[in-house]
Order: C-alpha cells, then sequence, then structure tokens
C-alpha cells in the first residue's frame, strides 16, 4: 500500500526492512573501510535510511519493532516534526522537506506479542511520533486472489471457511494468523488435484494445536 502511495505522489519508494534483528550500524551506518587516491581508509559512512531520507521520497520501514531498541530510539530525532535530523559523526543529517515516512507492524508496538515473536515492546516516545492505522485483510483482495480457483464451490467454500476461522479465533482469543498469504498455500494444493477441505487443512488448521483445533471445531 505504501509504495502504491508513492506511485500516486510520483515519488520515488524505499522500503527498509527491521526484521531479523538489524542493528543500529545497518540503518544509520558505521565505520567501513574505503578506498580514496589508492588508499584503505576508515570511514563513516551513511546507512540506507539516512541516504533515503536526504530525498524526497516515500519510506517504508517494514517491521519496524522487529529491531533493537537502541535503533528504534535512533528513529525519534528523525521523526520529530521540529527536528526532522539527525547528528552523525560527519555532521548533522536532515530529512528533506518533502521526504515521507510510514512504517508497518503486526502489533502496535506497546505489548510483546505472543503471536510475533519477533515484535518487540517500543518505547512510548517512538509510538508517539506515529499515527496508527489498524488494518485488516482485505475481502476485495482475497476474492481476486481466489479468482484463480475455477470452481466457483471451492472458491466460496475457502471463503466461508476462512471466514468461519477467523471469527472463531477471535473469539476464542487464539495466537493464530489466518493470513493472506495462506491463501496462496492453499491454492498451491489445489493445483496440484489436493481436495479443498484437505487444502484449507494443509494451510490453516494443521498449524493449530489439538486444543485449538477443538476451540475452533472445523474438523
Amino acid at each position: 500500500m505504501i509504495a502504491e502511495i508513492a506511485k500516486v505522489m510520483d515519488k520515488d519508494f524505499f522500503n527498509i526492512s527491521f526484521s531479523g534483528g538489524v542493528r543500529y550500524s545497518q540503518v544509520f551506518g558505521g565505520q567501513q573501510m574505503i578506498i580514496v587516491d589508492g588508499k584503505q581508509v576508515t570511514q563513516w559512512i551513511p546507512g540506507p535510511l539516512l541516504e533515503a531520507i536526504q530525498k524526497p521520497c516515500v519510506i517504508n520501514i517494514d517491521e519496524i519493532f522487529a529491531a533493537d531498541p537502541d535503533v528504534l530510539l535512533g528513529l525519534n530525532s528523525i521523526l520529530e516534526p521540529g527536528t526532522r535530523a539527525i547528528m552523525t559523526p560527519i555532521g548533522l543529517i536532515k530529512v528533506h522537506p518533502e521526504c515521507m515516512i510510514a512504517a508497518c507492524a503486526n502489533t502496535n508496538g506497546r505489548t510483546i506479542s505472543a503471536q510475533f515473536t519477533g515484535a518487540q515492546k517500543a518505547d512510548d516516545s517512538l509510538n508517539d511520533r506515529f499515527s496508527a492505522v489498524e488494518m485488516d485483510y482485505d475481502p476485495t483482495v482475497e476474492a481476486k486472489i481466489l479468482e484463480g480457483v475455477k470452481d466457483k464451490d471451492i472458491r466460496v467454500y475457502i471463503q466461508n471457511s476462512l471466514s468461519t476461522l477467523r471469527e472463531r479465533c477471535r473469539i476464542n482469543n487464539i495466537n493464530f494468523d489466518p493470513s493472506t498469504r495462506r491463501i496462496i498455500t492453499c491454492m498451491r494444493s489445489l493445483s496440484v488435484g489436493q481436495k479443498k477441505e484437505i487444502a484449507f487443512k494443509m494451510a490453516f488448521l494443521n498449524h493449530l494445536s489439538a486444543t485449538e483445533k477443538a476451540k475452533v471445531n472445523m474438523e
């Protein structure tokens, strides 16, 4: 979605992932060995985020709450409306006036998730710098994906089963994400001849524990 916003605004788009416990130096920069006039010298080089913020662009920070706490704290001065800059060993780097920064996450950053193990609790000073927008899975997009299934009865079965599973997971507080990505996995099973019930079970239900399966009661 953020990429589409950049396209509409006719701005360059940069996606920077914080997944995998990304380190401060990987985001903001650090000392690197470079060649100057044929000699090796050590020089502080800005990281990808600091390179991007100097341009008129749209930046998406993906999985923002998966990074180390020092990385998240390092964002504060960049995101502060009155500052929009960060001090580095090579001087002050300012955010371009036409640079917009967004972020995506599976949590709201206020708790440690039992479901998304890489997501950390963030400092409220970071959360205060964002306007939060909750987004659910888009049924229109999922219906478009399922158009690849020619049999209408199978499409309806998958859609209805998925809707029921999501509702029962919510009602029973089951930490499981029946995601759009799993629909694609389900379709792969269908494409090699699996029955719709088996394909749905392999993509969704088999990832639940025995207790969770009993609660959703879909087998």
